[in-house]
């Protein structure tokens, strides 16, 4: 978020610091533009499906319907507006009105407001633009705010603000199938990490600072660093257990099993060119602002030109995923760091590292699901092991399925034995099997099969497995067993 401090800086005008990052009044225009952020980053300009972007920020930011046509018109980006739908402001209840009430800070939630508003706008020129505004700066505040963008439909979320970590407000904050952004924030390296990127549900974003060379092209980037109030923040979150998919990744920098922030990374200086009306800190107009709070946005937009975070997919692990299986379509940002300790948690390195966490983004690879990773329904991959083609009933009336995934992702499977029209029986509750894995299946007979395996002692069954991915995406794979009584009694 915005520090409200002031300085002279660079022949500049003034600057306050917006997460560590900085806005300015730019000298001739100096911050990155939208189509400099595509050519960088490999990016095309629109999303293949309708995606929402909800900004979050507290307090009201009264002209940002103007400033973003401000910014619209300037970059040849076409209109979002009130008028035409694609632009809305509510408040943290998801009503039009009332709004809360004006900025008291002198102007750092109108600069968020602003930054987050124009940045997603502009990394993602057909998607819609969703402001919610807290009534104030407090955590359940904001945490309500979140959730309330969650409910009106937001496929990505931009959180830019930074509060000490703690364990509380999860579940406004975890939500499979929309990928809700944070800025791990602008202040360096230290002991402890910031809220809420420090939540295993969100993508934590750290910031870089980025070359272009000739033509606009991507030439590098270093880990952000301009001083110890201005550099993009990581670390070891306090009451966060590291999940699942970066259990490997937090381990290897020093955080032990808790969670290590960052998770990706993108742009934070130079700073993006954005418009207000209303004043930041005594300066209007077109300024610069940069840092950790631009990056969040511009992950989200990149999200969005994915096509989004397919349901019930976490989107911070789909990143380490993709990292895993396809590290080559992210940028490893190798050089530099955001404090003076010599591990990785604080320094580049190639692969994983705290500052920049997996990369920057290059192209859309890493930040949607590949088709080889969906689930295929003519050709499943998920199958029954048996190789007499013959498995016995318990003592205890029940039936064991080895079931094998050979998908290189987690699926989640439930079954059903069919003896002619009988019920045989069915799977209680679904098992989830990782990818390249085998589990088990404890199958109890129906009242129907325990009678069909008395009286004939073996029956010839049709199994029924309902597959289904992460994504969403189902499939049906159907198999023939016979079923026979090992002891002779099944217990009723």
């Amino acid at each position: 978020m915005i520090d409200a401090r002031r300085a002279a800086r660079g022949g500049l005008l003034a600057t306050a610091v917006l997460g560590g990052g900085s806005v300015a009044a730019p000298a001739a225009h100096a911050g990155l533009t939208p189509s400099q952020i595509h050519a960088a980053y490999g990016l095309p300009r629109t999303s293949p499906v309708a995606q929402t972007i909800a900004v979050v920020v507290a307090y009201d930011a009264p002209t940002a319907a103007e400033d973003l046509g401000a910014f619209t018109a300037r970059f040849g980006i076409p209109a979002c507006s009130t008028v035409d739908g694609c632009f809305r402001t509510v408040n943290q209840r998801g009503e039009p009105a009332p709004l809360p009430g004006p900025d008291p800070t002198g102007g750092k939630w109108v600069a968020e407001a602003a930054l987050g508003v124009q940045t997603a706008r502009g990394v993602c020129q057909n998607c819609r633009i969703l402001l919610v505004e807290a009534d104030a700066d407090g955590r359940a505040e904001l945490a309500a705010a979140v959730a309330t963008a969650v409910r009106l439909g937001a496929t990505e979320v931009a959180t830019a603000y930074l509060q000490s970590d703690e364990d509380s407000g999860r579940g406004a904050y975890d939500h499979p199938g929309v990928a809700i952004t944070a800025a791990a924030g602008d202040n360096g390296y230290f002991d402890g990490a910031n809220y809420p990127a420090s939540l295993p549900g969100v993508v934590a974003v750290g910031g870089t600072r980025l070359t272009l060379g000739a033509g606009g092209h991507y030439r590098g980037e270093t880990v952000w660093n301009d001083g110890p109030r201005e550099s993009t923040a990581s670390g070891c979150t306090i009451f966060s257990r590291a999940p699942r998919w970066q259990v490997a990744e937090a381990a290897s920098v020093g955080c032990g099993k808790h969670r290590s922030v960052a998770d990706v990374a993108a742009v934070a200086a130079p700073g993006a060119e954005i418009y207000t009306s209303t004043p930041v800190f005594g300066l209007d107009g077109w300024i610069e602002a940069g840092g950790t709070s631009f990056a969040s946005p511009l992950v989200a937009g990149v999200f969005a030109l994915a096509g989004g975070v397919p349901a019930g997919t976490s989107a911070p692990a789909l990143l380490y995923a993709n990292f895993r299986a396809r590290a080559g379509e992210l940028h490893d940002v190798t050089r530099g760091s955001n404090g003076p300790c010599q591990k990785p948690l604080c320094r580049a390195r190639r692969g994983y590292d705290g500052p920049t966490g997996i990369g920057t983004p290059k192209g859309l690879g890493a930040f949607r699901v590949a088709p080889a990773d969906r689930l295929d329904a003519r050709r499943p991959r998920v199958a029954v092991g048996s190789k007499s083609g013959t498995v016995r009933v318990s003592s205890r009336g029940a039936v064991r399925l080895s079931l094998r995934n050979e998908n290189r992702f987690a699926v989640t499977v439930s079954a059903r034995l069919r003896a002619g029209s009988v019920t045989f029986a069915r799977s209680r509750t679904s098992v989830s099997i990782p990818a390249r894995s085998g589990r088990s299946a404890l199958l109890r007979l129906s009242s129907a099969g325990r009678a069909l395996i008395r009286r004939r002692g073996r029956a010839t069954v049709t199994v029924t497995l309902a597959v289904r991915d992460g994504g969403g995406h189902r499939a049906t794979v159907v198999h023939r067993l016979v079923v026979r009584d090992s002891i002779g009694t099944v217990a009723p």
